[in-house]
């Protein structure tokens, strides 16, 4: 294997037939040549034709059929031939200049790893366009490295140990947090955003989406207590199951109370995004559209804290 790569792209991969050729395909129409970076992808044990489509572009195609997504990525990081490590996901589409862009500013920012947010695609539904509230992949909102965009020198990652293996999603937001007690500088920048086509399309593939990213609540009891999303999870469901009880008991007082919260904290949460997200509603119908999304989404993230205390668990990978 050619050992002059100037950085090698790592990409996790489960069924991901319907994307993966698009994005090796964008990944192939770089501005740098195609000589001066290699393509890996880890199949985590794809029934599809994945590994049969990452053949004709990658240079490499893994297998690794047990472990969670830190699992995969680590076990590509491993096979990685060059000192620059880009992470990215099977359902991505990329600038012509990304990589040599990412690059760029790890060589101008040393003791730093860089990250970009994530785009609207043209054929964008508007479950994706309410949830991400962010067309043009501004870094406004966005604080921790994402497991879509990551630029990261291979001495920085091996020196904390790679991605966390145990979780079943966020080993990336637990990636930035220990660079950063390591010293090392999380840069967030729309330069290197990428186009995310794999988003949910229907409510109930983001409702299962949000189940499968709250999971792990109870990996970290420490970080539970200053997590907010966490704290008023929690508050979410006692509501819930209130009204649930005052409805069968016939308790209005009960009905009106944890209605109230049922009620608010989605709006809250409405509330941060939008302004997080520099993004102005352009009617009370779109407000309404995001606040439904949120709505469902604490109540995933209810059901999946739930899953998780009793140790259920849903795949996901790449």
């Amino acid at each position: 294997m050619n050992g002059n790569f100037q950085c090698s792209i790592v990409i996790p991969a489960y069924n991901e037939q319907d994307m993966i050729e698009q994005t090796l395909s964008s990944l192939c129409k770089q501005s740098l040549p195609r000589s001066e970076y290699e393509i890996i992808v880890v199949d985590n044990g794809s029934s599809d034709r994945t590994i049969e489509i990452s053949n004709k572009y990658a240079d490499l195609t893994l297998s690794k059929l047990t472990g969670n997504v830190g699992s995969v990525r680590n076990y590509g990081i491993q096979h990685a031939s060059a000192d620059v490590i880009i992470c990215t996901d099977a359902d991505c589409l990329f600038d012509y200049d990304w990589i040599k862009k990412g690059i760029s500013l790890l060589h101008e920012g040393p003791g730093s790893a860089y990250g970009g947010g994530l785009k609207t695609s043209v054929k964008s539904n508007w479950i994706e366009e309410k949830w991400l509230l962010n067309p043009e992949g501004k870094a406004a909102q966005q604080k921790s490295l994402m497991g879509s965009c990551i630029f990261i020198q291979k001495k920085d990652f091996n020196a904390i140990g790679g991605f966390l293996e145990s979780v079943t999603s966020g080993e990336d937001s637990d990636l930035s947090e220990r660079l950063k007690k390591n010293g090392i500088r999380i840069q967030i920048t729309e330069q290197l955003s990428v186009i995310h086509s794999g988003g949910p399309k229907t409510i109930k593939d983001f409702f299962w989406r949000q189940v499968w990213h709250s999971e792990n609540y109870y990996m970290n009891v420490k970080k539970l207590i200053t997590d907010k999303v966490f704290i008023l999870t929690v508050i979410y469901t006692l509501s819930l199951t209130t009204a649930v009880l005052s409805v069968i008991a016939g308790i209005i007082p009960g009905i009106i109370f944890s209605t109230t919260f049922l009620i608010f904290i989605p709006a809250l949460l409405t509330t941060k995004r939008v302004i997080r997200a520099q993004y102005k509603p352009k009617s009370v119908k779109d407000l309404i559209s995001i606040y439904i999304l949120d709505q469902v989404y604490i109540l995933a993230r209810s059901v999946g804290s739930i899953r998780g205390l009793i140790g259920a668990k849903t795949r996901e990978c790449g």
